[in-house]
């Protein structure tokens, strides 16, 4: 048959928790009420919340009450090396003015089974809040498949959660080495799921956690074949895990899982709470910094709570997923594109991840407004196309933007400027330029960099920062 194995099962099957004192048939139950035999809707919350300094002073703070709600139909065979899916996307956001609500329909197609067929496509394609119509003739293609190392890890790990399938953790820790199986069941002491009412809990503490993370971390580092990942993994993680100094998570309640059952999987959730000082962490990363010693370790505290929240259901036997057909021209390649341009996400509409919210332009000591905002990326101020030029005394008519090439160009006082979103190539007066970061656009609007623009135009720009925000002084 079919199944289904909900996220949480394949944490604690390859985690291997079991009591120190023998093995215990409850993890057999809980590992039985985590699958799900079949194809499935699943429906699943994710929701962040939380407080602290930092995340105050970072601007995190306008996420915190946003969740994203996925409804989607899953077709898995038995092995979960191959799966389709469809459905949507929803981000409910907290902030509207910062992070806008949006929504996305989504396929995926992958397959596991072997390297030579290996495959893992997303495809999404914006929908309008709340209206369920697209938004843009465009599906945003994800091939997972072209990402460098992607499929060599995942055939490395496809292998091992095949090995767990089927089988109890008692027949698999029979297949652990000795000092592998004393190290897991040491670390699990007194740690099993709390069955009540149809329902198994499993609440991992901050302490327990560390212990489990040093058991595997050593496995898990024999697969990376980054050298500074597999150093930042063994080094930052073993000292994260032997200080009681440092903390990442809520030290009683680090990780909670709880399964609900009736003979079949029903509803999940998981949390996962951190609880930490980012401050600290920055101490075993950069322990020779002289410039830590200036900040003040109050301001780099942050409580974050991330929950999920799901429930499964039966498909019909006769589902079946339609697939849009991708094509160049109906389709952006993100990964491509990523690997070509310095900033491919916004030239997609997706807002900047610095987007900054105090921004203040002043050109000729007046203060201008724009109605729409500003925005840093990569230390650079971004202005709307269109307001700028205006603010310069540049007309409309004299600003284009082809929709087919992307191409934006701007005349006014002699100078011309030729750009195309998503690249540094720019071109003054038809001599080529490059810029450090390329225009881009979000939610169809245009954005140019500030001093660049600014000096092809003769002005003079300067910048201040302080506690109320930045300044962009533009001048002549």
């Amino acid at each position: 048959m079919k199944r289904i194995s909900a996220v949480l099962l394949t944490l604690i099957m390859i985690l291997g928790c079991v009591s120190v004192s023998a093995y215990d048939p409850v993890w057999d139950d809980f590992a039985a009420a985590c699958r799900y035999e079949g194809n499935a809707n699943i429906k699943m919350t994710v929701k962040v919340d939380g407080e602290g300094q930092y995340l105050e002073s970072n601007g995190l703070s306008s996420l915190l009450g946003s969740s994203l709600d996925y409804d989607m139909n899953v077709l898995s065979n038995a092995e979960q090396t191959k799966a389709q899916a469809d459905g949507k996307i929803t981000l409910n956001s907290a902030d509207e003015k910062t992070v806008p609500s949006s929504s996305f329909d989504l396929w995926l197609d992958l397959n596991m089974d072997n390297e030579e067929d290996f495959k893992y496509i997303l495809i999404l394609k914006a929908l309008d809040s709340g209206m369920g119509n697209a938004v843009s003739d465009k599906y945003l293609y994800f091939d997972y498949s072209k990402v460098p190392g992607y499929k060599d890890l995942m055939m490395e790990l496809i292998p091992i959660l095949k090995s767990y399938s089927g089988k109890t953790l008692s027949e698999m820790l029979q297949k652990t080495s000795q000092s592998s199986r004393n190290k897991i069941l040491s670390t699990m002491d007194g740690v099993k799921p709390v069955y009540s009412n149809g329902t198994y809990t499993l609440t991992l503490s901050e302490t327990q956690l560390k212990k489990l993370a040093s058991a595997y971390v050593g496995k898990l580092t024999e697969l990376m074949d980054e050298e500074s990942v597999k150093n930042f993994a063994s080094e930052t993680l073993i000292d994260w895990m032997n200080r009681d100094d440092v903390h990442l998570f809520n030290s009683d309640k680090a990780i909670v899982l709880s399964v609900k059952t009736d003979g079949k999987l029903s509803e999940f959730r998981s949390e996962i709470n951190f609880d930490t000082n980012f401050y600290d962490i920055a101490k075993i990363l950069n322990p020779n910094d002289p410039t830590l010693s200036l900040l003040d370790r109050e301001r780099f505290g942050a409580k974050l709570n991330i929950t999920l929240d799901g429930s499964i259901s039966p498909l019909p036997d006769d589902y079946s997923i339609d697939y849009p057909e991708i094509t160049d021209s109906n389709s952006i390649d993100v990964l491509a594109l990523s690997a070509n341009t310095d900033f491919p996400a916004a030239s997609i509409g997706i807002i900047p991840d610095n987007a900054a919210e105090d921004v203040k332009i002043m050109y000729e000591n007046t203060r201008c407004v724009f109605e729409n905002k500003p925005v840093v990326v990569k230390d650079r101020t971004f202005l709307p196309l269109r307001e700028m030029a205006n603010m310069f005394g540049i007309d409309n008519d004299s600003i284009s933007y082809d929709d087919a090439t992307e191409e934006v160009r701007i005349n006014g006082g002699g100078v011309e400027i030729v750009m195309n979103i998503g690249s540094r190539d720019t071109y003054i007066n038809g001599e080529k330029k490059e810029l450090d970061v390329p225009a881009f656009t979000v939610n169809d609007r245009t954005y140019i960099p500030v001093r660049f623009v600014s000096e092809m135009f003769g002005k003079n720009v300067d910048y201040s920062e302080d506690e109320n925000g930045l300044t962009v002084f533009i001048n002549d």
